[in-house]
């Protein structure tokens, strides 16, 4: 029973084939279940750790290099670091696109903060910035939260302004 006790403590699943891009980015979720990789084809992966099936496919809508992938903490959304100049924030179950920060030069790196309410990317130009993941979401998210935080309704100019 040793030799096969000692045989579990490491092995190797192999994600990349021919027709798969070049991977410059693998991550692990927290519970080291699911896997995401960025490809420098724009495209970026979920795996599963445990038997290597591909889950979800997200593509950059430009077609960009995607220099890195991370989940957040509790594994429901991955947010990409692009060539051309965006962090994206997706749906891990879904696939879904949530939120896009634009920064104006490419993005190096993205990683969530340790509760998951923001992001820190750092850019090719040298900047460091601290993105809020709090509007990351669909519309009815966007509403709720706007709807928290105003307690008044807009003005009729305001109305012809905004809206």
């Amino acid at each position: 029973h040793r030799a096969s006790a000692e045989m579990n403590y490491g092995y190797v699943i192999s994600f990349r084939v021919l027709s798969e891009p070049v991977i410059l980015s693998a991550v692990f979720n927290r519970s080291g279940s699911e896997l995401v990789t960025a490809s420098i084809d724009g495209t970026a992966r979920i795996w599963s750790a445990v038997t290597g099936k591909r889950l979800e496919v997200m593509a950059e809508p430009g077609g960009a290099q995607l220099y890195s992938a991370a989940f957040s903490p509790n594994g429901s959304m991955v947010v990409f670091s692009s060539a051309d100049g965006s962090a994206r924030i997706w749906s891990a179950a879904t696939g879904e696109q949530l939120t896009v920060f634009e920064t104006g030069s490419g993005v190096n790196d993205s990683q969530f903060s340790p509760n998951g309410t923001e992001v820190l990317s750092t850019t090719e130009s040298g900047n460091a910035i601290i993105w809020s993941t709090e509007l990351a979401g669909p519309v009815s998210t966007l509403e709720m939260v706007a709807h928290s935080l105003v307690d008044r309704q807009l003005t009729a100019a305001e109305r012809s302004a905004y809206l």
